[in-house]
């Protein structure tokens, strides 16, 4: 199976992309489309994820169609979000799942890739983490590459950066822009020549273990 678009909130079928979605927006029958499952951190309240969403996100991370936990990380900018700690304990929450269940974790991150990569660090995660939409400077890729992520870019990003990040650790995704995702390989490959789509294939498929 061809994996272009490791991250997009665009409507089924993406035969191409794995969608992300809340547990509650899979279909009620596993299919062909691919899966990401996870609460955003913008709908994290309190101290955490409550008793219903954990117990729906369990059962959504389960299914054969859902190939990646999330998305799911930390957001120190939006209003309305949890406090920092509850973002902490609904990312493990997510993080739990990804290792039991030997699932990728796709992360939002905005101002914290410090918390992010120190939590790497201290769990040493047997699977994979990726930093959707990363836009960041050089400086912060080089703190989330050294934790052992892998950097998602999309129709917007920082070229410096995008210069600086090994060939392995490069994937493309459409998020909510409304590109196809061949557009946007072909807007990092003219920043980086090497960038087409063998290569985002061959990452993604690494990364989700297909």
């Amino acid at each position: 199976m061809t994996v272009l678009d490791i991250h997009t909130h665009h409507p089924a079928p993406q035969p191409l992309g794995v969608i992300s979605a809340a547990p509650e927006e899979l279909p009620v029958l596993s299919g062909a489309q691919l899966y990401s499952a996870g609460i955003h951190p913008w709908n994290v309240k309190g101290i955490g994820l409550s008793a219903a969403q954990t117990a729906a996100l369990t059962a959504a991370a389960s299914r054969s169609d859902v190939v990646a936990i999330g998305e799911t990380g930390i957001d120190l900018v939006r209003e309305g979000c949890a406090p920092l700690a509850g973002q902490i304990n609904a990312m493990r929450a997510h993080i739990d799942l990804s290792e039991s269940l030997g699932k990728p974790l796709i992360l939002h991150c905005v101002r914290g890739h410090d918390i992010i990569a120190q939590t790497r660090r201290e769990l040493n995660p047997t699977q994979p983490w990726i930093i959707h939409g990363f836009r960041g400077k050089p400086s912060i890729a080089d703190i989330l590459l050294k934790a052992g992520c892998v950097l998602s870019f999309g129709d917007r990003f920082n070229a410096e950066a995008l210069l600086c990040v090994p060939p392995e650790a490069i994937l493309a995704e459409t998020d909510e822009a409304e590109y196809d995702i061949r557009e946007v390989i072909g807007l990092l490959a003219e920043c980086r020549p090497e960038i087409d789509e063998a290569l985002i294939s061959a990452n993604s498929a690494r990364v989700l273990g297909l």
